[in-house]
């Protein structure tokens, strides 16, 4: 019976398809089977016997290997199935250890069975590198990657995600799509994600909101894919901060733009305007005796009109359209000059404090301008002070260097003189002083001010090569600081001398105005200088008119912009019936203005409304002199 049991057992074992052996505790082999033998190429005899370490890892090793099966048995005293590389026999093996005991417990014998799995491992080889891979690409993407179910489970994400989410990967597998949003932008990705799996993709820009509260706009994109039968939505989201800023740039830039647009349409219409109260106002002048009362009058009616011209010409200067008349001038006569007008002013509740540099501060500036820009600050500041306070201006000079421009992230490197203008007046947040120069932007009721202001006063300073900034706090008050480059070498400042009386004439001149209050005025001007006058209300007329009188005309003085036929057009068609007129041009645009649109060149003769008499009356000379 006994005979009969081994010989079935023996049949059994040599019957299993995997290599077999049978051990002692001692890792002797006591019985191995025919798959063994054939795996090692060795015969029954040379591996009976022996330690089963040397016949399957080499005849080197003298001891069991780390990991061993058996040496895991023999202190657990159960099963032990490990993968064990084998070398000598070229693959990586299941080997599984089953104890033997008999009657009293003690082992007896030890049944190694091992199942080849080269194969199998280098398939899970693979597929782990297929997937580490995938993993490093979709870590590498510069922005969120994310994949979930129609169910909004998430199946897959990249480490960006948890980055920028801040929530760990057991939060986020925990989570689903609406966790990382809020308010309407909630109901936004839940119609796209409903948009992506009806329609197959969708992309929407949202706010990002993430663990700690931090908001970030980003841009998303889904498409629908089938992953091992599920439906899914796989996706990126990117970043758009720096977009969003470029954006905005782009809008503050068409703001400018349109501010440019509006001030060449205003200069137009007001400096024809002005044009007639200027004019209107000098020829009456010249008719009152200086000791009269009413001279007076008049004189502050010129007085008022220039600067109403010199508030055109800075709304030009803010929009970059006019050409400002760069002087070296000292800072510190500017804050003197302001001294008086400040008076003017700011009200008597209001204290003045000025404090100028004790050297020299040389700047190439507009004075006119830069007396306006701090003529703004002020109206400001006496607004901002309603139950009175105390306003300071102050003088000094600076060196900028790198390490200021990256503490402070404005201006660039040099010697600026700075002019301080401060007030203890209501002050402003942060959100608002952001905005504070932006056109159209203001704090001031309807109809207490055009939001112009101070966007004016940050163009006049860039057209000076200088920079402003701010500093106030609620209820602490506003310090402006205003950077003018220092002039690298001092020039000595000199006065234009121009004469102050009008120079009389006696020519024969074609006037075309289409404005008809501009005409009327004109041509009493030049009546008074002594001219005679032929008018003509557009270039259609001022051809009819030209060609009866083309003798006795000696200059033509003509609109440039008006209906129809514009004046450069109308003055080359009489140039070719008489090739020696001359011309002076006129308009409420600027010379650079005009020069870029194409219709006037550096070398054509103009004139600037609103027209100064004087000034007038010189140039005209100047043209027909040549």
């Amino acid at each position: 019976m006994i005979d009969k049991q081994n010989n079935e057992w023996e049949t059994i074992f040599q019957a299993i398809g995997h290599p077999a052996i049978i051990l002692d505790p001692n890792h002797k082999i006591l019985a191995a089977n025919s798959a063994s033998i054939r795996l090692t190429g060795k015969t029954a005899s040379e591996i009976i016997g022996r330690q089963c370490y040397e016949i399957f890892h080499g005849k080197d090793i003298t001891e069991p290997p780390e990991g061993c099966p058996m040496e895991k048995l023999l202190n657990s005293g159960q099963t032990e199935t490990v993968d064990m590389e084998m070398e000598s026999l070229g693959g990586i093996f299941l080997v599984s250890c089953t104890p033997v005991f008999d009657e009293l417990g003690k082992l007896q014998k030890v049944i190694h069975i091992a199942t080849d799995i080269t194969e199998r491992k280098k398939a899970e080889e693979r597929v782990l590198q297929e997937r580490n891979f995938a993993d490093s690409a979709l870590n590498s993407l510069p922005g969120i990657f994310y994949m979930f179910d129609m169910a909004g489970k998430f199946l897959r994400w990249n480490t960006n995600f948890e980055k920028v989410t801040e929530y760990t990967y057991e939060e986020v597998s925990q989570a689903g799509p609406m966790d990382f949003f809020a308010g309407s932008d909630r109901d936004v990705i839940q119609k796209k994600m409903h948009e992506v799996f009806v329609k197959g993709s969708a992309e929407t820009e949202a706010i990002l909101v993430s663990k700690s509260g931090k908001s970030t706009p980003y841009y998303f994109n889904g498409h629908k894919a089938q992953i091992n039968g599920v439906q899914c939505l796989i996706g990126m989201g990117i970043n758009i901060s720096d977009k969003k800023k470029i954006e905005e740039q782009l809008r503050q830039s068409q703001k400018m733009e349109a501010v440019g647009h509006l001030a060449g349409g205003i200069a137009h219409d007001f400096n024809n305007i002005l044009t007639a109260i200027i004019g209107y106002g000098s020829l009456l002048k010249n008719l009152i005796p200086a000791n009269d009362l009413m001279y007076d009058y008049v004189q502050q009616i010129l007085t008022s009109s220039e600067k109403a011209a010199s508030l055109t010409h800075s709304l030009l200067a803010f929009s970059r359209k006019q050409i400002i008349e760069l002087k070296p001038v000292d800072a510190n006569d500017i804050a003197l000059r302001m001294q008086k007008i400040l008076a003017r002013i700011i009200g008597e509740d209001i204290e003045i404090n000025i404090i100028l540099s004790r050297c020299d501060l040389i700047v190439m500036a507009d004075q006119g301008q830069i007396e306006l820009v701090l003529m703004n600050l002020a109206t400001n500041a006496r607004d901002a002070m309603p139950n009175g306070g105390r306003l300071s201006l102050t003088t000094n000079a600076v060196e900028i260097d790198d390490e200021f421009v990256k503490t402070y992230n404005f201006g660039s490197v040099g010697k600026y003189a700075v002019i301080t203008f401060s007030d203890t007046g209501s002050g402003m947040d942060k959100k608002t002083a952001d905005r504070i120069f932006e056109p159209f932007f203001t704090t001031k009721q309807v109809g207490k001010g055009t939001g112009l202001g101070l966007a004016m006063v940050y163009g006049t300073i860039k057209q000076h090569n200088g920079f402003i900034n701010l500093y106030s706090e609620p209820g602490e008050g506003t310090t402006f600081r205003i950077y003018l480059p220092l002039a690298k070498t001092v020039q000595t400042k000199k006065e234009e001398k121009t004469s102050k009386n009008i120079v009389p004439g006696n020519e024969t001149i074609l006037l075309i105005e289409d404005d008809e209050a501009v005409r009327n005025v004109t041509k009493a001007m030049l009546e008074h200088f002594g001219y005679t006058v032929i008018e003509a209300f557009n270039g259609t007329e001022a051809l009819q008119v030209f060609e009866k009188n083309k003798d006795a005309v000696q200059l033509v003085i003509s609109d440039i912009i008006m209906p129809g036929q514009n004046g450069k057009e109308t003055y080359n068609a009489m140039k070719q019936t008489k090739p020696n007129l001359k011309v002076l041009f006129v308009s409420g645009y600027t010379a650079n203005i005009l020069t870029q649109r194409g219709i006037l060149d550096e070398t054509t003769n103009f004139i600037s409304k609103p027209l100064n008499p004087n000034s007038f009356s010189i140039k005209i000379r100047e043209v027909l002199d040549k």
